[in-house]
């Protein structure tokens, strides 16, 4: 439904709506209109973007979120009503988009998320929300909730588009409990970094949508983390056992990851630029994976697992690509894997890169080197 600047939605009795864009008003306009009145919206799994306002009127005005789309709160909201997501994603652009920055109305009173559905925030622009009100709310909609609040299987959402490249949450991210709590997840939203400094023990998924997340303190938890573009720094530790499953983007870092990582796209130890050591427990190398190698005068990028590295089994085959940083040569032969369990043969890894004839793989003393004849691995532009 399209509500212009200046018209206005006045609900009656329950409104069920698809999805909701224009920048008019959702009000209760007629005065014979009492007590509350729930507006339903994103039937048909509708995606859509409401920049106007939804304020109370002669009633008081409550939202509903349905269906499996997204819908995001750009403008100021004043209503008082109950806001509940059912399914789906209901995204706060702004501060005063929800109950129009009023932290005393942020309660679990107030704002129930249900197992599946995500409440999303952005973060760290000018009039997004702050440290400070993830930690209002962390608390609001976690302690002692009662079927209501951020439920067991629900999901915080986090958007760090407009945060000038970066936003740091230091405070660790946890489980709901009470009535109805347990499980909490975290998706990464927009683009830009998030950077998690907490020792976080939330245990549901961890999802990054875009962007990258870079767990600088402790990910205890043992939910799954999916990387489905963008990618993840893992420069602390995540200690939890979930899988890690790299489908799109990549993962890199220079510390530690416990459980089983599967990667389908690209892992590198450092950044995508830097050089570094990444220690993981057990890593496998799907077929037509990438392990994106970066060295300088001194050293290059290793990958350390401390359990099993699982290779691709011929015909299928994964590519290390090896790119210069800085200086003209690299030690060699350079270690590129170590772990004392390697399955499969490195006749399955396709090298590229800018790389002197006749460089090769070879896998010695439990670990995957590669070695150059001439004593220079690489020639330059």
């Amino acid at each position: 439904m399209f509500v212009g600047a200046g018209a206005i939605l006045s609900p009656n009795a329950v409104v069920t709506i698809n999805g909701l864009s224009g920048a008019g008003t959702i009000t209760i306009a007629q005065s014979w209109v009492t007590g509350s009145q729930m507006v339903n919206i994103g039937a048909n799994d509708q995606t859509s973007v409401f920049s106007g306002v939804i304020s109370n009127g002669y009633g008081t005005v409550g939202i509903t979120k349905t269906g499996a789309g997204s819908l995001t709160l750009t403008g100021t909201n004043s209503y008082t009503g109950t806001t509940t997501i059912n399914q789906g994603t209901l995204q706060f652009a702004k501060e005063l988009s929800l109950y129009n920055n009023t932290s005393a109305n942020w309660t679990k009173a107030n704002i129930s998320v249900l197992s599946g559905a995500t409440l999303a925030l952005n973060v760290g622009g000018t009039g997004e929300f702050t440290a400070g009100d993830l930690d209002t709310l962390q608390t609001n909609l976690k302690t002692s909730i009662n079927n209501n609040g951020l439920r067991a299987g629900s999901a915080l959402g986090l958007d760090t588009s407009n945060a000038g490249g970066s936003f740091t949450y230091n405070t660790a991210i946890t489980n709901s409990t009470g009535t109805g709590g347990g499980a909490v997840g975290l998706t990464k939203l927009g683009t830009g970094t998030l950077i998690l400094g907490g020792d976080n023990t939330y245990s549901g998924p961890t999802t990054v949508s875009n962007g990258t997340l870079n767990v600088s303190g402790d990910y205890k938890g043992s939910g799954a983390v999916m990387i489905n573009a963008g990618g993840a720094l893992i420069n602390g530790a995540k200690s939890g056992t979930g899988v890690l499953t790299v489908s799109s983007g990549y993962l890199g870092g220079t510390g530690t990851v416990a459980g089983v990582v599967t990667n389908y796209a690209t892992v590198t130890a450092g950044d995508t630029n830097t050089v570094g050591t990444l220690t993981v427990s057990n890593l496998v190398m799907a077929a037509n994976s990438t392990s994106l190698v970066n060295f300088d005068s001194t050293s290059c990028d290793r990958i350390a697992v401390t359990g099993t590295l699982t290779l691709p089994s011929l015909p299928n085959v994964a590519t290390v690509n090896v790119s210069r940083v800085a200086g003209t040569w690299a030690p060699n032969p350079a270690v590129l894997f170590s772990a004392p369990t390697i399955n499969g043969s490195v006749d399955s890894l396709v090298i590229t890169g800018n790389l002197r004839p006749n460089s090769r793989l070879r896998l010695l003393n439990n670990q995957v080197e590669l070695v150059s004849p001439t004593g220079m691995m690489l020639i330059l532009d």
